[in-house]
């Protein structure tokens, strides 16, 4: 014989089917809403937290990441650290070599201009300091009869005392030279500011230019002190400045 469950057994288990079936409803809201609190998404226009480094990688080509920005900086970091392998071609507007401590450099004339005959000086001021100083020159020519050199000295080694003791760093080339191309190098120590001369002097009988290759250039290396600005022109006596640059040593 069947017997027929009571109406009353059949409400209470309806009732727990529905009990039930919400707390399904509502364990799967949880699990979603915690699933969206762990999300990977990058809100736009947000802030975004996370509790560890987030990694960009691109599989294809290309960078994995461009910053771009109508207005400001495309980036911004909150601290001083160093960042390992971040490289940049300026700074501050600069490039490195405009960055380099402590360097000037002094050029005579342009690449590929005659050196004209005769004195050819300029003159700065060089606060007192030790200095690495390197004076360089090429030439290019088909003179046959020519000289020319090239010093950095006390200024009144050319318009005053004439004493070549005062010359720092110089050189000297003429047709008779082994190559077209030469520099020295020298540390000077200035215990008290200087006036500083830095030219050539050029001589020929011949009409064919002496180009300049590579201009005379004096480079001025900070190695404690200051370091040189501008420059400007020098009057010397031809006489002057053939007796210095040949006793250039």
């Amino acid at each position: 014989m069947t017997t027929s469950s009571s109406a009353p057994a059949r409400r209470v288990r309806g009732a727990l089917a529905v009990i039930g079936a919400a707390a399904v409803i509502v364990g799967g809201v949880n699990v979603v809403a915690h699933a969206a609190d762990k999300a990977d998404t990058l809100l736009l226009g947000k802030t975004n937290k996370a509790e560890k480094s987030t990694t960009l990688k691109n599989t294809g080509k290309g960078p994995a990441l461009k910053l771009k920005a109508k207005k400001g900086p495309a980036l911004a970091v909150n601290t001083k650290d160093l960042v390992k392998n971040l490289n940049a071609e300026l700074l501050g507007g600069s490039t490195a070599g405009q960055l380099e401590p402590g360097v000037t450099a002094h050029a005579l004339v342009a690449t590929g201009a005659a050196l004209p005959e005769g004195p050819s000086f300029r003159q700065f001021q060089l606060p007192a300091g030790t200095y690495l100083m390197n004076l360089n020159l090429a030439v290019d020519t088909d003179n046959s009869d020519w000289f020319v050199g090239c010093l950095a000295s006390e200024a009144s080694v050319l318009t005053g005392s004439g004493n070549v003791s005062g010359v720092h760093v110089g050189l000297n080339m003429s047709v008779d030279s082994p190559a077209y191309i030469t520099d020295s190098t020298r540390i000077v120590t200035l215990p008290t500011a200087s006036n500083i001369a830095f030219g050539c002097v050029m001589s020929t009988s011949d009409t064919e230019p002496v180009t300049a290759a590579g201009p005379p250039t004096l480079t001025i290396r900070l190695l404690s002190g200051a370091v040189a600005g501008t420059s400007a022109p020098l009057a010397v006596s031809i006489r002057q400045a053939r007796e210095a640059v040949r006793a250039v040593r």
